[in-house]
């Protein structure tokens, strides 16, 4: 916790009545970083503490934009001075997640919407005690946010089988530190765009270097730049795209130089067989929850645990914008599975415009579990042609085979006009055995 946050948390109930309340909002990261230990110590054992509600989640959107602070609120009066910290003590916590917030969600994807209500989900309200607070350990507000008691008891057995970082650390198997800034000159902060202006003579160059060296090495490494990444989710490798040239050769003495090992290697050691390819290129997304879709009967907004998930989304990081490729996989085992298959969750999410909006193809998996995949093959196609004057599947359903250079086999393809757009979409559909 900021020194500032700190001091106004400790002093503020000093203006308060013998029964006031304080409630005051502050860092989050004061809950979670390891230099404020000492503080959380000493703060939960001298205040009588009975709420937290930690806000991390909501930091771009809980002011509107002004601040992106994560921020927590602590609601705690002055302990009576005759009254001894029990170990039981109740501390209960809030920590609401951005998407369960119904009241404000945003119609489409890509808006955002003001947070003018909190709305209060029980899974997101925990108990702590006194007693998992008072060592000061920022793991007990970790696990309140993000974990459950399966994690800690996890965590518990981690630490009794493997030693931790800091361990490492301590007995030189390990270095943490932040690498160093390096400059063009002695005055000049590295930048891949800056250069040494001309007209620095070489006593100029000479009076600034005291209290420089130089490490001519570093010239022409690569430098990894941040922003190239800003739209990928999961990095496997990094583009050339995002590689500059380093130009900066001098590291000011006063910051201490243990920040060059840093730079020595190894880095992180792993094996290379378990990473596919393929890995490099794509990423996959699973039981994604789409915002905006409608109900095709009453046509509204469906919320909240009634909005469709997308089974699988496989992403391309190859180039920008990322192509996507949405698939929505249904069992085929019983007699109504070919209509589960095109129904509303189904094939007719396509058709409907909220799978897939802005994408031109799309995927249905079926698992053939009973029968044979020629059987169910037959029965998909004869629902299509049924179905290809009506609702889900407007304007026409035709299917042909298709087949992938290197794909799955039983795969055949129909296009469709779509509901809500002049661009038909091809759907893929493949059939796996598995019975």
């Amino acid at each position: 916790m900021h020194q500032v946050a700190q001091a106004f948390a400790w002093a503020g109930p000093r203006l308060l009545k013998p029964d006031g309340e304080c409630g005051l909002l502050v860092p989050a990261m004061g809950l979670f970083e390891e230099p404020s230990a000492a503080f959380r110590r000493a703060f939960f054992q001298h205040f009588q503490v009975h709420g937290v509600a930690n806000f991390s989640n909501l930091a771009e959107v809980l002011f509107d934009g002004r601040a992106r602070v994560p921020t927590a609120a602590l609601f705690y009066r002055l302990r009576p001075e005759d009254q001894t910290p029990s170990p039981d003590e109740p501390i209960t916590t809030f920590s609401p997640f951005v998407v369960n917030q119904e009241a404000t969600r945003p119609l489409a994807d890509g808006e955002r919407s003001k947070i003018w209500s909190l709305t209060i989900n029980g899974s997101e309200i925990r108990t702590l005690t006194l007693a998992e607070v008072a060592s000061g350990s920022g793991l007990p507000w970790k696990l309140a946010m993000w974990g459950t008691p399966w994690d800690e008891r996890l965590i518990k057995r981690l630490e009794k089988k493997w030693p931790s970082l800091v361990k490492l650390q301590d007995d030189g198997d390990l270095l943490v530190a932040q690498g160093p800034d390096l400059y063009v000159t002695p005055q000049k902060k590295s930048s891949v765009d800056e250069e040494t202006d001309a007209k620095d003579s070489a006593e100029e160059l000479a009076d600034e270097a005291k209290g420089y060296k130089q490490f001519k090495k570093y010239l022409g490494q690569p430098v990894l730049l941040p922003e190239k990444l800003k739209r990928f989710r999961c990095v496997f490798s990094f583009p050339t795209a995002a590689l500059g040239s380093n130009k900066g050769s001098w590291l000011r003495l006063q910051g201490g130089s243990v920040g060059l090992r840093v730079f020595e290697p190894p880095h992180i050691l792993t094996e290379e067989q378990p990473t596919k390819r393929w890995m490099n290129l794509y990423s996959v997304h699973d039981q994604r929850p789409l915002h905006g879709a409608k109900n095709p009967v009453t046509r509204d907004i469906r919320r909240g645990k009634y909005r469709p998930r997308l089974d699988i989304k496989f992403v391309s990081k190859g180039r920008l914008p990322n192509p996507r490729f949405c698939v929505e996989a249904k069992r085929l085992y019983r007699s109504d599975s070919v209509s589960s298959y095109m129904d509303d969750e189904g094939l007719g999410a396509f058709v409907g415009s909220y799978y897939a909006k802005s994408d031109s193809v799309g995927g249905m998996l079926g698992y053939v579990q009973t029968d044979s995949i020629a059987h169910w093959k037959i029965k998909i196609e004869a629902k299509l042609a049924v179905e290809a004057s009506s609702l889900p599947l407007p304007n026409g359903a035709k299917s042909n085979p298709h087949s992938f250079k290197a794909g799955p086999k039983h795969t055949f393809k129909s296009r469709h006009q779509r509901a809500e757009s002049s661009e038909p979409i091809d759907i893929f559909h493949t059939l796996l055995a598995f019975c």
